[in-house]
């Protein structure tokens, strides 16, 4: 079977997979999941590098167009402090909980990784349930919103750094580290570098619609580049270079639609890939059962402490605890570079895609019926 081919079968399943989506009202992460683990098992898509290569482009654009989403700059212009205090505590909650019981399970450097990827919450997915359910009607999501972006941020640092730790596995933490913000230095001089020099270059010269792309997608991959040989991970710059672009709108200059419109094909291959680098007879199915309570009832604890150490709200804390709990897109990109480069096991990329299908059910579910719930939880306690 050519490669081509492959790739031919896999848009098909992708746009079954948007069909399935649209017609159970649930983010379309779950249906290429799903779909991808399933033509996995049965065998019909071989792994190829022409896919590999496809699915990495996928994970570099799902990056630079989240970071499209909002501006570095904007976000610490503004402060959003409570969305940042709230962000910063439930992360660090989050962590202390997963690496203290994963350290009794796993070697300490599987223990890190698996602590800081399942720290963090998917915007994406988040926003996407919002959307269907019709919340945003009823409620004032501007914190879960706010919350998200900040934890985009500490993700993409977080991923960051586990691909620096995989470059230099056979080194020391503290090695690691000094690389790590050594590069990060470098890098952020790029940025401010490149960041005035578009900024001159749109000032200067008219610069057309479709050409915006055309140096959209070159800032993407030089920033990349960079970034790559700094020894900080390809996604980080994506994320910079799509945070970049974010600032184009004030210019009038829209470009994210054309972006999107480009990036979305690749994006849903990625996610189709990962389900089909899940090999079923690896998975220890009594991890599974017993991660995922671990997981989704950690992230529930902390952003439900965070939050109301934050508002002092009991029924804003808890729909932000709802909102919050899907496991999604920024994780599978952790564990699939893991996994990848040997600091994880391959099983573990299986327990994961169970883990962000269950937590986006059950968030679909608590959302729906967040105000039932709240108001049977006030009764019982007596709030």
């Amino acid at each position: 079977m050519s490669d081509f081919f492959s790739i031919a079968i896999a848009l098909i399943f992708l746009l079954a997979g948007s069909i399935l989506a649209i017609r159970f009202r649930v983010p379309a992460i779950v249906t290429f999941l799903m779909l991808g683990v399933l033509v996995g098992a049965l065998g019909l898509i071989a792994q190829s590098s022409l896919t590999g290569f496809v699915a990495e482009l996928g994970s570099i654009l799902l990056l630079f167009v989240i970071g499209t989403e909002f501006s570095i700059y904007k976000i610490i212009k503004s402060g959003m402090k409570a969305s940042s205090l709230i962000a910063i505590l439930e992360i660090g909650i989050a962590l202390g909980i997963l690496f203290f019981v994963f350290s009794h399970w796993f070697d300490t450097t599987s223990s890190l990784v698996l602590a800081l990827a399942f720290s963090i919450t998917s915007t994406g997915v988040s926003v996407k349930l919002l959307q269907e359910l019709g919340l945003k009607k009823k409620f004032d999501l501007r914190l879960i919103a706010g919350i998200s972006i900040i934890e985009d941020v500490i993700a993409v640092l977080i991923f960051t750094f586990i691909s620096a730790l995989a470059i230099f596995k056979t080194s020391s933490i503290g090695a690691v580290a000094l690389s790590f913000f050594g590069g990060l230095a470098l890098f952020i001089a790029a940025y401010l570098f490149f960041h005035s020099f578009v900024d001159r270059l749109l000032d200067r010269f008219h610069i057309r619609e479709e050409d915006l792309l055309v140096l959209a997608l070159g800032l993407l991959l030089l920033l990349v580049s960079i970034a790559t040989f700094l020894g900080l991970s390809a996604a980080f710059g994506a994320y910079v270079a799509g945070s970049i672009v974010n600032e184009w709108k004030e210019r009038g200059m829209m470009v994210e639609k054309n972006l999107r419109n480009f990036s979305y094909v690749f994006i849903s291959f990625f996610f189709f890939a990962i389900g089909l680098e899940v090999n079923l007879s690896l998975i220890d199915f009594g991890l599974v059962l017993a991660m995922i309570p671990l997981v989704l009832l950690t992230k529930f604890v902390s952003v439900f402490a965070s939050s109301f150490a934050t508002v002092k709200s009991h029924r804003l804390a808890a729909f932000t605890s709802f909102g919050m709990l899907p496991v999604g897109e920024l994780s599978l990109v952790i564990i699939s570079t893991a996994t990848g480069s040997g600091l994880l096991a391959p099983s573990f990329l299986g327990v994961t895609s169970f883990i962000v299908f269950t937590s986006i059910i059950l968030s679909f579910v608590l959302m729906k019926n967040a105000e039932g719930i709240i108001k049977f939880a006030e009764m019982r306690i007596g709030l």
